[in-house]
């Protein structure tokens, strides 16, 4: 009967002694468990996250926009209309520009003829880069050049008329910094390929529109 009691008494001590452990274990099983769930609803908060961000950069990247150009290339100078729309570094481009050789002269200066003479109307497609504010972007596509060029010398000051009517690969390279939502000013390179008269310029930007 003694041995009973003394054998009794072990296995409740032994028992006594487990339950703390058990009880430990068990809230150490529910931590793990609650960790990994708060883990889980972190990783899916934060890829929700992601992809609105991702989401909203993509719709950040959408616009369109006017813009008016002041430059010069072969002919004199130019002037740029062009009517813009970007998606998803995507950009298209209807332009116009035109451009006439300078003939301001109050001395009256006598100048070469016939005066040279540029038009172009052009749609262009094209990737852009963005970096915060600051926007580049390189298009070509194709365009029709119709003007005046001089050929040979006929006299002095008097040169061979020749008209200028083509197809032609227009392209350029945009560099525009946005003030704020609707309005930047920019520079670019342009220019035009074609089998009468190849041209290249320089222009100055005002952007009207949303970015």
């Amino acid at each position: 009967m003694k041995r009973v009691i003394i054998v009794s008494t072990f296995y409740i001590f032994i028992f006594i002694i487990l339950i703390p452990f058990k009880i430990t274990s068990a809230q150490r099983n529910n931590s793990v468990i609650f960790s990994n769930i708060n883990s889980k609803n972190n990783s899916n908060t934060q890829l929700l996250y992601k992809e609105d961000s991702v989401s909203n950069k993509t719709i950040n990247n959408s616009g369109f926009w006017f813009n008016l150009g002041l430059g010069k290339n072969y002919f004199g100078p130019a002037l740029n209309f062009s009517l813009s729309y970007s998606y998803d570094n995507n950009i298209f481009t209807i332009k116009y520009l035109k451009a006439n050789e300078f003939t301001f002269s109050p001395g009256g200066y006598d100048f070469d003829e016939p005066l040279l003479k540029l038009e172009e109307i052009g749609a262009l497609y094209g990737k852009t880069y963005r970096e915060g504010y600051i926007l580049l972007s390189l298009s070509g596509g194709i365009s029709y050049v119709y003007g005046i060029n001089r050929g040979k010398s006929i006299q002095p000051k008097v040169f061979e008329k020749i008209k200028i009517s083509t197809l032609g690969i227009p392209f350029e390279a945009n560099f525009r910094i946005e003030i704020n939502s609707f309005l930047g000013v920019g520079a670019s390179c342009f220019g035009n390929l074609n089998n009468q008269k190849n041209y290249i310029g320089g222009m100055v930007h005002i952007y009207l529109g949303k970015f």
